[in-house]
């Protein structure tokens, strides 16, 4: 077993194992890569359940414990007081720790794998945008699902929370001067029915999966 490993943990549990070594130098440099390489546009920020759980990632640098005179780094809350240690483990001690990020991916209607909100933006929004110089787009949501629809093309992105999603999108858009998109909230109850219909005739969706608002 090494010195030291740098792992990945999910709400304080261990998710992944992502490097170890005996070298101290080695594993410094490589936590602090990891670090500055984790640029992330939408992270994830909830687990998908009937009642969503919050969550949150964590890339720590472990010491196998060589005395019982090695001690973990201090970890403190936001508010600066002294929280319960990040590891539950007497042979491992912490040296550091950083908040990880990971992209959150969504289900696009009439694609086989999940995209990114990168993805969504690079391979659907702005490849239509480009195409259609003229008309202007709507983005709008209902239940847990977002609608992005311009002229005839429609594409229905499925998120765990509509909310984040939609307003990460009007943000990075509303940054861009002429961007020919208008976002239209939240669709009235009153509407939805005509929606349903329309969407379900055009991408070929049975209704109770418009009507359902998780993702399981």
């Amino acid at each position: 077993m090494k010195t030291y490993r740098i792992i990945i943990t999910k709400n304080r549990k261990k998710k992944k194992l992502v490097f170890e070594t005996n070298v101290k130098k080695n594993a410094t440099q490589r936590f602090n890569k990891l670090i500055r390489n984790n640029k992330v546009l939408f992270p994830v920020r909830f687990i998908s359940n009937k009642n969503p759980i919050e969550v949150k990632f964590e890339l720590l640098l472990l010491k196998k414990r060589s005395s019982k005179i090695d001690n973990n780094v201090y970890v403190r809350d936001e508010l600066g007081k002294i929280t319960q240690p990040i590891i539950n483990n007497d042979d491992w001690v912490l040296i550091k720790h950083k908040p990880y990020d990971y992209e959150e991916s969504f289900k696009v209607h009439g694609f086989d794998e999940r995209m990114c909100l990168v993805d969504v933006i690079s391979k659907i929004i702005n490849p239509i945008l480009n195409e259609n110089k003229k008309d202007t787009a709507h983005i709008y949501r209902f239940h847990n699902k977002i609608c992005f629809e311009m002229g005839r093309d429609i594409s229905l992105i499925v998120t765990k929370n509509r909310y984040r999603a939609y307003e990460k999108l009007k943000e990075l858009y509303n940054r861009k001067k002429n961007i020919r998109i208008l976002f239209s909230g939240e669709v009235p109850k009153d509407k939805r029915s005509g929606l349903y219909t329309k969407l379900g005739s055009v991408l070929g969706i049975d209704r109770d999966y418009l009507w359902r608002s998780m993702t399981r």
